[in-house]
């Protein structure tokens, strides 16, 4: 099972995307926002949905380097454009370091940072990751999502089971 922690209603679909010469094979998972508003949360399928997520950051203001080996989790809205997404890299077997989550100005409030935090851990629990740690930025928020201070790991952190 591709998520062994997601919600009974939550959909899931594997799919392969792309042309003959870059198909690649992609964990496609439906999230809502507080409005009831259904969005797409999976992996970019081009680098030009990576250069939208950086935008975002971009145009929100958050710090937001780019790693060699960072990984993405976009969220699309109806229209399959994107709306937000968070940028993220294994530290180990174990641990990934999550670097920012970002939504577009214009949804901000609705609930959907939440969700795709949410759906993110639940890939990751999947992939038996055991925690995801973050630094300090939006503590408050990160808090009501079950991360708490952890001295040994140096910073935010919310153990998955």
């Amino acid at each position: 099972m591709v998520f062994p922690q997601s919600r009974p209603a939550q959909r899931v679909q594997i799919l392969a995307v792309g042309g003959s010469g870059r198909r690649q094979v992609i964990v496609k998972s439906e999230i809502r926002d507080a409005h009831g508003i259904l969005y797409v949360a999976r992996d970019p399928v081009s680098p030009s949905e990576i250069g939208h997520l950086h935008r975002l950051f971009i145009d929100a203001g958050f710090p937001n380097p780019v790693y060699l080996r960072e990984k993405h989790l976009v969220a699309a809205d109806g229209q399959e454009r994107i709306v937000a997404g968070a940028c993220y890299r294994a530290q180990d077997d174990a641990a990934v370091h999550l670097d920012g989550l970002v939504v577009t100005n214009s949804l901000k409030g609705r609930g959907l940072a939440g969700a795709i935090l949410e759906d993110l851990c639940i890939r990751l629990a999947g992939e038996g990751y055991r925690l995801v740690k973050t630094n300090f930025f939006l503590r408050r928020f990160y808090t009501r999502h079950n991360f708490r201070v952890d001295e040994h790991w140096g910073g935010l952190v919310r153990f998955l089971q």
